[in-house]
């Protein structure tokens, strides 16, 4: 295996994780709010 496809390979992986990550944050900040949001309904 080659530096460069090893390397290709590598930000290809860096990309999927950091991707994962972002909509793994917008998801719980999102349910998040909603829970901020029916407990001040419960009020």
């Amino acid at each position: 295996m080659t530096l460069k496809k090893f390397g290709s390979i590598t930000a290809t992986l860096a990309t999927l994780v950091a991707l994962t990550l972002t909509s793994g944050l917008t998801v719980l900040t999102e349910y998040a709010d909603e829970r901020e949001v029916q407990a001040e309904y419960d009020w």
